[in-house]
């Protein structure tokens, strides 16, 4: 191969690739970050729906879902919930900046 081909091959691949290495490097920052984005709708998890990622506490389920970009709870047993646990919910979701949903 002379050296015209060659440089002219090399520079044709480095600028297909370039934008596909960028590509890739863009999806990779924004799955390192999950919570650099929250979600713009009001979804509300539920107790439970993290229990596999945060444990069974569901104070923990709600900083877990926090981080991962919610910004609602919902909770429809809350009312049968000790006020001492309903105030510990209360404030962790405050602290977050998150709302309640239907309970």
């Amino acid at each position: 191969m002379d050296r015209r081909t060659f440089i002219t091959r090399t520079v044709a691949t480095g600028a297909a690739i370039g934008p596909l290495a960028a590509a890739a490097q863009a999806m990779a920052d924004d799955a390192a970050d999950p919570a650099a984005t929250r979600f713009r709708l009001a979804y509300a998890p539920h107790p439970g729906m993290f229990r596999h990622h945060a444990g069974d506490g569901i104070v923990d389920q709600i900083r877990f879902a926090a981080d991962q970009g919610f910004h609602a709870w919902e909770d429809n047993g809350m009312l049968g919930r000790e006020v001492a646990e309903q105030e510990r919910i209360g404030s962790v979701l405050r602290e977050l900046g998150m709302t309640m949903g239907v309970f």
